[in-house]
Formats: C-alpha cells, structure tokens, sequence
C-alpha cells in the first residue's frame, strides 16, 4: 500500500470523522448567541431589502456595528436554501471541515521535511476532532468562518515567508504572496474586526528577523503589501460607511452602538480598571441594560476601598430600578 494512498485514506477517514461529529452538533445541541439574530435580520435585509440595516421602530437603520462577512456568508447561504437554518448550519460544519486540512497545512509548513506527512496528519485528526471548536458549527455565529480565514491567513504568511526565504531575496522577491496574504487578513477583518492582530503579531516577527540581518528595505516592502493587501478589501466596506453614515470606518463601531445611540463609556472605563476575567463579562458588561447588575458579583480587587465599594453599590442600585444607565449614572463610574 503506497504512502499517498494511505495519505489519502487517513484524510478522508479524518474529514468525514469530523463532519459527523459536526452534525452531531448540528442535530442534537443547535443554539443561539447574543448576536445571532442580528446577524440574521441583517442577512434578511440584505436580501429582502438590498440594505445592510437592522428594523428599528419600524424603520430600517443603516450601522456600522458589525461588520458584513459573517451577514453576507448567511445571506449567501440563504439565497441556495431558501432561509434554512439547517442548511446554514450544515454550511458552517462544511466550511469548518475544510479549514481543518487548512491547519494541517500550517502545520505541516511548520514541521522539518521527514515529518510533514505525519505531522499533517496528526493536526488534521486532532483539527477534526476537537469538540471546542467543532460546536460552533451548530451556532449562527462569526466563529467557524473567522476561524478559516484565521487559518487562510496565517498559512499564506507562512508560505510568502518560506518561499521568500528559498528565493533569496535578491530574486524577484515573490510580492504576490504578501498581498494574499494581507488580503485573506483583510477578508477575516471583514468577520471579526480584531483580526488584523494576525498581521501585526507577524510583522513583529518579521521586522525583528530582518532587522538582525540589516534587511530594511525587505520590512518596508512586505509592509507595503501587506498592508495594500488588507486594505483592498475593507475599502468597499469604509465607502459603504462614508456614504451611508458619513463616518470613515473600515472596521466597526468599538462598541456596537447604534447610530445616534448613547454610549456609557463612563461605565465601561471603569470596567477597564477591573476587568480581567472573562467570567466577569457575563455578570456585569453583557448584563448592561437587560438584567440587574448586582455589586457581590463582583471581585474584591474591582475596588480599592470600601469607600469606592459603596459608592459603586449605589449606582448600582440606581441602574437596577430602571435596568437603565442614564448618563448620570454613567457620569458617576466615570
């Protein structure tokens, strides 16, 4: 039995492994977050409405509080099934298959020639299998497809700089892979506006690489792509904002407000001071406006004193009569 057939035979035992665990998801645990219905009101209206607007009062409003990848990828997916929650979700659970041979990709990149095969197959298998990642596939949210263009992304930097390196590069120095590479980031920004972080970490990782072999110009030219790269494809999106909304933003509102609407950014810098827990996200930001927010559920190091406690826990109780911040309460945790 040749290597390549075995290759092929542990891939596709590997695939389909991992599409059934998918389905399993799909089947038996589907669920919603906290942004899946605007997510999917925005890929109604895109198809229904030709506008990317979320119904308010009756009315539809143009944002910018999430950007379109994800609402484009459903409406996409809608426009073939006839609105099916299903199929979207069988769509993620495809989607996210395929972005599992994108990590052993990666994976393989990074692994020394003998071991590639074996390597390859070990990150598919463990891709394919692992339950936190596959059980997004069963939730109408940005994980699964940011996750592929996270993958796409930091295969393609890792391709641009292998194959960099094999060329030399004073050879015509392969710019086309750096601008893939910034575009497949530009599109993965388009999901979930953090990611340009990809990028920035590897030109970190560049810059201190080519600045100990005295290689200037080598950083100012794969910025350049890189950056034209990830440019391209949020420059229809900042047009659409410019236009519609007047403001010049390539990424989304910090904190998905919507147009017009208050921001208690006096709350949330005082949050700031506190806030490193993820646990403590859900007991007191994403609680902001719909549930009472409680003052013991908060850790001791969120105030220096008991003085500063008892002032907080009368705001608190301020904003838990109405469920509502008014910019005086706001003022106050400013």
């Amino acid at each position: 039995m040749s290597l390549l057939y075995q290759m092929r035979r542990h891939s596709v035992a590997a695939a389909l492994t991992g599409f059934a665990l998918r389905l399993c998801f799909v089947r038996f645990f589907p669920t919603t977050g906290g942004d899946t219905a605007a997510y999917l009101e925005l890929a109604r209206n895109l198809l229904d409405k030709h506008v990317y607007a979320l119904l308010r009062d009756g009315l539809l409003v143009p944002i910018d509080a999430r950007p379109p990848g994800y609402p484009l990828f459903v409406a996409a997916v809608y426009s073939l099934s006839g609105r099916s929650d299903t199929a979207l979700l069988v769509a993620q659970a495809i989607l996210d298959v395929a972005g599992c041979f994108l990590i052993a990709a990666l994976a393989a990149r990074l692994a020394p020639e003998p071991d590639r095969r074996r390597v390859w197959l070990a990150a598919l298998w463990l891709a394919a299998l692992c339950p936190f990642v596959a059980n997004y596939a069963a939730v109408p949210l940005t994980e699964v497809l940011a996750v592929f263009l996270a993958s796409a992304t930091l295969l393609l930097l890792v391709r641009a700089w292998q194959r960099e390196e094999l060329a030399g590069v004073g050879c015509d120095p392969p710019s086309r892979d750096w601008l893939l590479a910034g575009m497949a980031a530009g599109l993965a920004t388009l999901v979930r506006p953090e990611s340009p972080l990809l990028l920035a970490s590897a030109g970190v990782a560049i810059g201190l690489t080519c600045a100990i072999r005295g290689q200037w110009m080598r950083i100012v030219r794969t910025g350049v792509w890189l950056a034209a790269g990830l440019l391209l494809p949020l420059l229809p999106w900042g047009a659409r904002n410019v236009v519609t909304l007047g403001r010049v933003q390539l990424l989304a509102s910090r904190y998905a407000e919507m147009p017009g609407e208050y921001v208690s950014r006096g709350f949330y810098a005082w949050t700031n001071t506190w806030l490193v827990r993820f646990r403590d996200v859900y007991l007191v930001p994403w609680k902001l406006e719909e549930q009472p927010i409680l003052v013991d559920d908060l850790p001791a190091y969120a105030f220096d004193s008991p003085e500063e406690r008892e002032r907080v826990a009368r705001l608190l109780d301020e904003y838990n009569d109405s469920l509502t911040l008014t910019p005086l309460i706001d003022h106050g945790f400013a």
